[in-house]
């Protein structure tokens, strides 16, 4: 069985306007960085006195950058992975939900309000994008019994829909850290884990 701790990247400015990134590349803005360190600083309590994990992050940048904190933080370098990146939102990309409507409203409405995962004109298949997300993390857990996994919040809640039920709703914050159990192809929410990370007190590090 492998234990994977999974981090969405810290904030970025596009976050911060609800604007959508995909794969686009936008870098962290202030308190992404402050976010990704926190990340850093927690999980380097978690492993204090073990062996750190190995860490995998998605190759696009935002995820990248929170990486490295990660890493500096358990003296680790980085694995990129490109399957850990987030959704192709096509048309959607580098635009808010309310800049798309303006021309596409039919196509928002259906993907907003009725749940179409595939409304989005030259968007990533949704079953595509689940299967990619799932694969690239059982091939880590195959490789690696603990591992820390950096990636998006699109990837996040693929992951947490498959360990705790498809038709579930999650908000995933950035810089957020989950943690899960892998036994051959099931997942399995540890939110003992979580919790124990979450309350992890910083000012005890050196």
């Amino acid at each position: 069985m492998a234990r994977l701790w999974v981090v969405r990247h810290g904030e970025t400015e596009w976050n911060r306007e609800r604007r959508i990134q995909g794969h686009l590349e936008v870098g962290l803005n202030a308190n992404g960085r402050d976010q990704a360190q926190d990340a850093g600083a927690r999980l380097a309590l978690r492993f204090r006195g073990e062996e750190p994990p190995a860490i995998y992050t998605s190759d696009l940048l935002r995820a990248r950058q929170t990486a490295l904190a990660i890493g500096r933080a358990l003296e680790r370098a980085p694995h990129v992975a490109r399957k850990l990146r987030e959704r192709s939102f096509g048309l959607l990309e580098g635009k808010t939900f309310a800049e798309l409507a303006e021309t596409h409203p039919g196509e928002v409405e259906r993907y907003r309000r009725r749940g179409e995962k595939d409304a989005i004109p030259g968007a990533e298949p949704y079953a595509e994008f689940q299967q990619r997300s799932l694969r690239a993390i059982r091939a880590i857990a195959r490789r690696d019994e603990r591992a820390v996994v950096v990636t998006h919040g699109g990837v996040i809640k693929v992951l947490l829909r498959e360990a705790e039920g498809p038709g579930k709703q999650f908000m995933v914050s950035n810089g957020a850290i989950y943690g899960f159990s892998v036994r051959g192809e099931r997942l399995r929410r540890l939110v003992d884990e979580e919790e124990a990370v979450s309350s992890l007190i910083l000012d005890a590090l050196p």
